[in-house]
């Protein structure tokens, strides 16, 4: 209540616990390589439902295609089906490490209402 906007951003299970508090809270959000599947890799831990909540706030998502730790084409199949609010980037090569600073940095501000000249 404090702030006019906030922006939520979040790399792997910090991802999708991002897009899921945006969903909930009507935020923007900016997953990198987020966790779709969250009880794919562990799922003696998520013994809650994981399911991947869709937002309608505008969500900007950095996916990296060879991701160690993810099945992307498993991945590919759900993001290509997000509504239009979601913006869904793959990149070539890279890994589940953050790796791309000003990718990240343009995302961000790209989502937010605020318009920002160095980013544009």
């Amino acid at each position: 209540k404090e702030y006019e906007e906030v922006i939520l951003v979040g790399h792997s299970m910090g991802g999708y616990l991002a897009n899921q508090l945006s969903a909930k809270f009507n935020q923007p959000a900016v997953l990198i390589n987020p966790s779709i599947f969250p009880h794919d890799n562990k799922p003696e831990i998520c013994d809650i439902d994981t399911m991947f909540q869709v937002s309608n706030s505008k969500v900007n998502i950095l996916v990296e295609n060879d991701d160690e730790l993810f099945n992307i084409p498993k991945q590919k199949e759900l993001l290509l089906k997000l509504p239009n609010n979601y913006h869904v980037e793959f990149f070539n090569n890279g890994h589940h490490r953050i790796n791309r600073i000003s990718d990240i940095a343009y995302s961000i501000a790209n989502v937010s209402k605020y318009n920002y000249p160095e980013f544009i």
